[in-house]
């Protein structure tokens, strides 16, 4: 039986030739009544991806497929963006709950620098006087003291 040259990447036609004769055999030789069936239909499929796809399918299942005009790439590729999509849905939620562990260990080391900061050398709320003008002791920058006229 003269076949259709296959069409795709040198990679998947030499593959598809290949997965072609054996497939063919074995469905000829599983169910000689319904692949007489199906033959012409199936010789005629030239996409090696397609002859790839089905490489471990029975007869039942092609028929099926071919009387439902069942695209199995299509079913393959659709499966495989749920996949992808659940894995960059997993991969974002344990991304904000790092994101959210790392603020909260922020938060809580800030805190605690601002209240080791916070014990006053002296009365006067967290403010050092000496000669000079006056800081405040947490964030070092310069305060104008109330005290002071000038």
């Amino acid at each position: 039986m003269k076949l259709p040259a296959l069409k795709g990447s040198p990679k998947q036609v030499a593959w598809g030739e290949k997965i072609r004769a054996e497939r063919l055999r074995v469905w000829a030789e599983s169910s000689p009544e319904r692949f007489a069936g199906i033959a012409g239909q199936v010789t005629a499929m030239t996409d090696a991806g397609w002859w790839i796809s089905y490489r471990d399918r029975d007869i039942v299942t092609l028929c099926n497929h071919l009387r439902e005009d069942v695209d199995l790439r299509k079913l393959q590729l659709d499966q495989w963006r749920q996949q992808e999509k659940r894995r960059e849905q997993r991969e974002r939620a344990s991304t904000r709950a790092y994101l959210k562990k790392e603020l909260q260990e922020e938060a809580r080391s800030r805190a605690a620098a601002d209240t080791a900061g916070m014990t006053p050398p002296l009365a006067g709320g967290g403010l050092m006087k000496w000669d000079g003008p006056a800081r405040d002791t947490r964030t070092g920058e310069l305060c104008r003291d109330p005290d002071l006229p000038f």
